[in-house]
């Protein structure tokens, strides 16, 4: 399977397309705005595509509406949209078709346990423990 991924947030769209890649799924492209995202996904057709809701320059709705253009435009394609907000960014998501919608809850605890130092006594980093949630 081969998912693109957009999301202004570079930390976190790093860090989902690491965990992606540890499941054996391909990320054939990371971008940080709608305008790209379409770009990428007219150029290079992928499987599924993650989306933020709201993205750059006005951080309204420029990931729901590309949400929108790509159903459209490739029926193909899965996508789920996602926001930080709450379950009003869930509905417009999947009233716009996409599959589902990801709510992320910033401010409640990570469900595993930070990285500690591996063998050798070095730490991990903050993206080496991602994998643990699967």
């Amino acid at each position: 399977m081969r998912v693109m991924i957009a999301d202004d947030a570079v930390l976190f769209r790093e860090g989902l397309g690491r965990v992606l890649e540890a499941g054996g799924i391909q990320v054939a492209g990371q971008v940080g705005d709608a305008e790209r995202l379409l770009a990428l996904v007219r150029a290079d057709r992928p499987d599924a595509v993650v989306v933020d809701i709201r993205m750059p320059p006005t951080h309204t709705r420029e990931g729901l509406d590309a949400a929108q253009r790509i159903r459209a435009e490739h029926p193909q394609a899965a996508v789920e949209g996602g926001d930080a907000v709450g379950q009003a960014a869930k509905a417009r998501a999947v009233g716009v078709g996409a599959a589902d919608a990801v709510v992320a809850h910033l401010d409640q605890q990570l469900p595993f346990q930070p990285p500690s130092a591996d063998a050798d006594g070095r730490g991990m980093g903050v993206l080496g423990g991602v994998g643990k949630c699967l």
